[in-house]
């Protein structure tokens, strides 16, 4: 189940202190909606009660999605606590974690983007290898600079990837269903096991193929 942590924090603006939900465990199959407050970061956001200043709280956490058979664990690089963090193995005493896609990621973007693929029933596998594919290879090819590439849906049934540049979109690119299909199809020979699914494993795989 969805587990929650109440804690006081102090306002970065005007030091007032107030309470912050943070969420150790996010178990969408019991609480459904919190599926759509984490791709909107709504969970991570922290608003003073006295004079309304919102900050990102970056905390760990872990996400299970027992309809899509995923377990995606957070673990921010930043981070300095990670002891009493539940890990994906510990799971395994109330799931049976071999039936799950399971991945760890260790920045807050990647995060939300991998709720967002599993929730649509994607394989981040094929994203990630149309990530590779489809990213300029040299700079006559692009017209503008861009750090990396997000997944994001648009409307009910379109999806993208947005080029992001110092925290803000600056284009995107359409995609289609066949196209994920034909990148679907590609990755069918690569191995469940690795918890890693990035852009380094992208390019590894289409060098190893």
């Amino acid at each position: 189940m969805t587990s929650i942590f109440i804690s006081s924090l102090n306002c970065l603006s005007c030091g007032e202190a107030s309470s912050f939900e943070r969420y150790d465990r996010i178990d969408v199959s019991k609480t459904p909606q919190f599926r759509t407050a984490l791709i909107d970061w709504e969970l991570f956001k922290y608003t003073c009660n006295h004079c309304g200043h919102q900050v990102i709280i970056d905390y760990p956490t872990i996400y299970v999605d027992e309809e899509n058979k995923v377990i995606i664990q957070y673990l921010p690089s930043n981070c300095s606590d990670l002891g009493s963090v539940s890990s994906i193995k510990e799971l395994a005493a109330e799931l049976d974690i071999s039936k799950y896609k399971r991945r760890i990621v260790t920045n807050l973007e990647d995060f939300v983007e991998k709720v967002q693929i599993f929730s649509e029933g994607m394989d981040d596998k094929a994203i990630e290898f149309m990530k590779y594919l489809k990213s300029p290879n040299e700079d006559e090819d692009i017209m503008f600079s861009y750090e990396h590439m997000v997944f994001t849906k648009v409307g009910p049934v379109a999806y993208q990837f947005m080029f992001i540049n110092q925290k803000e979109a600056v284009a995107s690119l359409n995609f289609s269903s066949e196209l994920y299909l034909d990148a679907l199809v590609e990755v069918t020979e690569a191995s469940e096991g690795e918890c890693f699914i990035d852009k380094d494993w992208a390019e590894k795989f289409a060098r190893q193929r």
